[in-house]
């Protein structure tokens, strides 16, 4: 009698174990893994969270490898460890995902900084923008969109070179066109000089043709100076640890 009380007493003291580790404790085989998910998603057990920590887990094992998700194998482990093995992943993923904006955030930092101390040696803007069409008979087989630079060097050094970007923003700083621009007449300190230049027109391109319907006097020029040379072989901006 005393032994079946006991029998009787573990037998409770299991189901109680169980009932009280509810979905939680269900460990996933080769033969319900297929089937889990909908367990997961009828279970009264687990909050809602908990089921989108699974269903995310559970999307992981199978798209584990492809497109940079870490894999993961759901078989042999409980509900409960999946859970937490998501938690894990995803705060891991979070602190990637701010240390890759941080790095981005310090890169622009530099990039700037850098801009603008290049700004101080070379500043330049564009006076002019025209339109200039082919012309077969003058051996002129394009059209060309031609500008007009005025720049100077604010330097204590005579400059060799400099390259950069000009930037062209409507109205409201949205950029209507960029263009590269690379001047190699050399400019002693403190002067000014001019520069024409022409663009190869693509009338194809949206981009182009808005630039070139758009009055310079409707947009702002913006100099982004990449790289400036100076007459005594010194560098500064891009590549200048290249020296």
């Amino acid at each position: 009698m005393k032994k079946a009380l006991i029998l009787t007493a573990v037998v409770c003291i299991a189901i109680t174990l169980i009932s009280c580790a509810g979905t939680k404790g269900i460990k996933i085989t080769d033969k319900n893994k297929d089937s889990i998910l909908q367990t997961v998603t009828q279970s009264k057990s687990l909050t809602q969270e908990e089921k989108q920590l699974v269903t995310a887990y559970l999307m992981r094992s199978k798209l584990g490898g492809l497109f940079g998700i870490a894999p993961a194998n759901p078989v042999g482990k409980t509900i409960g460890q999946i859970i937490d093995e998501q938690k894990a992943y995803m705060a891991k993923e979070k602190l990637k995902e701010e240390q890759e904006k941080l790095l981005a955030k310090q890169a622009k930092a530099k990039e700037e900084a850098m801009v603008a101390e290049l700004r101080k040696a070379v500043t330049l803007t564009v006076y002019e923008k025209g339109y200039l069409p082919s012309n077969y008979d003058a051996g002129r087989y394009e059209d060309y969109i031609t500008i007009k630079v005025a720049y100077q060097n604010t330097s204590s050094k005579a400059i060799r070179a400099f390259q950069g970007t000009v930037i062209f923003q409507d109205l409201f700083g949205d950029v209507v066109y960029k263009s590269g621009l690379k001047i190699t007449d050399s400019i002693a300190a403190g002067q000014k000089a001019t520069w024409d230049g022409s663009i190869t027109y693509n009338k194809f391109d949206d981009e182009m043709k808005r630039f070139l319907n758009t009055d310079l006097k409707d947009m702002k020029v913006v100099w982004a100076p990449k790289t400036i040379i100076f007459e005594d072989g010194t560098k500064i901006g891009e590549g200048a640890g290249d020296s």
